[in-house]
């Protein structure tokens, strides 16, 4: 499912698809772009999911926008190049760890509870159509801007708890994907938030990584990617310089 929302009117564009490839983006955000006026600035906000920026992508927006693409060596520089406002195409990337500003996952959760959730669908067929009719019946009854409210206040401390839970029980569910993005955020939240953090939940988490050194470790030695393996190590090495071997970091918290 490719779904774009705009956060004026609250009006949706979405599309069934098969996968979320970086051919499958291209070619729905083409769609969506071709169905605005062509002298028109647009401006898009995305998530940092790597085909939202990929090459690919930024040779699509280059396309539309009739420039050139420059030589971009690495993610960053593409970024940098989406978010430029030096073409008719903007591409605005939320923060990091910053979820409650993503309002696709809002309109998701809209379309969970008012469509899926009590839902019976015997095909995909069916579940794309049903989909595409509440996207008709939102668009055309429902739809209204969106203003956010919630400031993030408590989600630092909240992330780590959930992170907690997660080493203390020892999910299958931890990923080295996922472990990974976990590992990092944690280094985040130690080098700029820990003042928001509860000396005992950040005691917790101390105590934790330390007990579930194995686990941890399992996790990524038995990743298949090597990519994978060695960003994950990386996020490794970072987490117990920044979390584990810096114990000063408790005087800091509340």
């Amino acid at each position: 499912m490719k779904i774009r929302v705009n956060p004026a009117t609250g009006e949706v564009y979405g599309q069934c698809v098969p996968n979320h490839n970086r051919h499958t983006l291209c070619r729905v955000f083409s769609d969506h772009v071709q169905t605005l006026p062509p002298d028109a600035t647009l401006h898009y906000i995305t998530d940092n999911l790597t085909t939202h920026y990929h090459d690919d992508l930024c040779q699509t927006v280059a396309q539309l926008s009739g420039v050139p693409c420059p030589a971009l060596e690495n993610g960053q520089q593409r970024r940098q190049w989406l978010a430029s406002e030096d073409k008719r195409i903007v591409i605005h990337f939320i923060p990091f760890h910053a979820s409650w500003l993503n309002l696709i996952e809002i309109w998701f959760g809209i379309l969970k509870s008012k469509c899926l959730k009590y839902g019976h669908f015997f095909s995909v067929e069916q579940l794309c159509n049903d989909i595409l009719a509440f996207i008709g019946t939102w668009n055309e009854c429902f739809a209204h801007p969106f203003s956010w409210s919630y400031t993030g206040e408590g989600l630092h401390a909240k992330a780590l708890r959930r992170f907690c839970q997660l080493l203390a029980i020892e999910t299958d569910q931890m990923d080295c994907r996922f472990l990974k993005s976990q590992l990092l955020l944690m280094s985040n939240i130690a080098e700029n938030y820990i003042e928001l953090i509860p000396s005992a939940d950040w005691l917790q988490l101390l105590h934790l990584a330390v007990q579930k050194e194995d686990y941890i470790t399992n996790i990524i030695e038995t990743d298949t990617g090597p990519l994978r393996q060695k960003t994950a190590r990386q996020a490794y090495q970072r987490f117990l310089q920044v979390v584990i071997n810096r114990p000063q970091l408790l005087a800091n918290t509340g």
